[in-house]
Formats: C-alpha cells, structure tokens, sequence
C-alpha cells in the first residue's frame, strides 16, 4: 500500500491476485491500474506522487504514470522484497 504525495484523497494497493487498484477514500471505491499474473509483494510512489511502481513474486517491477498510464517493465533476478522511489 502507498499514499502518493499530492493525491490525498487515493490509496494505491496491491493485491494478492497481482492486481494493482487505486482507491478513491471520498467514494469508497476503486479501479484497476493494470494487473500481473503474480502476487504483488512491494508497491511504492514517486516523491511528485505521479507514478507508481510495484514488485512481483516473479521478479518483475512495473512503474506506470498515473496521468497518462505509460507503463515500464523490467526483471529482477530476485524478488522485489521492499521498493523505495527517492
């Protein structure tokens, strides 16, 4: 789980299902970013709170811009245990 800066108002998890979802706190509901086929075990935002990157049990990391929804994907040879963007 991570509370981006500047979006007060959103909480961006992730899942045991490999999804990622942002929730929206005023409304009580939420909406998918994208989805992995594997268990989400890290997730982190950047300090402008625009993006987000999240760890998977199968080594990748995806980062995605939470505007424009670009997404990058790479592999780590091991399991992104913990993520910090700074």
């Amino acid at each position: 789980m991570t509370w981006p800066n500047e979006r007060h108002g959103e909480l961006v998890i992730g899942l045991a299902d490999g999804k990622v979802k942002v929730c929206h706190l005023k409304t009580n509901k939420s909406q998918p970013c994208f989805a992995q086929e594997h268990f989400c075990v890290s997730i982190c935002s950047s300090p402008d709170g625009m993006s987000i990157a999240a760890g998977f049990l199968d080594g990748s990391i995806i980062a995605m811009h939470l505007e424009t929804k670009s997404k990058t994907r790479i592999m780590h040879t091991t399991i992104p245990n913990a993520l910090a963007w700074g």
